[in-house]
C-alpha cells in the first residue's frame, strides 16, 4: 500500500483506490500510468454517477453497491 499523491507515485500495482480525488475521466487519465497490464481502478462515485455519461471512454466499468449505500456505488474502471 502506498498513500500518497498519485501525481507523484512511480510504483505500479495491480489496483489503484481513488476517492474524493477528480472526475471519472482525469482520475482514469492519472490512475492508468500507475496500473500493470489488466490492473483496476477502484472510484467511489456519487450517488448521480451514470457509466455510459460520466465513464471515461474505452474503460469497462463494473459498478458495486458500496457498503455505505447512500454515498453511491463503487465504479472498477478496467482497460477494455
Amino acid at each position: 500500500v502506498q498513500v500518497g499523491d498519485a501525481t507523484e507515485a512511480l510504483e505500479v500495482a495491480d489496483v489503484v483506490l481513488a476517492r474524493a480525488f477528480a472526475a471519472p475521466a482525469e482520475t482514469w487519465r492519472v490512475a492508468e500510468r500507475l496500473l500493470r497490464p489488466g490492473g483496476r481502478v477502484l472510484y467511489w462515485a456519487g450517488l448521480g454517477y451514470e457509466p455510459e455519461r460520466d465513464g471515461p471512454l474505452g474503460v469497462e466499468i463494473t459498478l458495486l453497491t458500496s457498503p455505505v449505500a447512500e454515498a453511491g456505488p463503487i465504479a472498477i474502471m478496467t482497460r477494455t
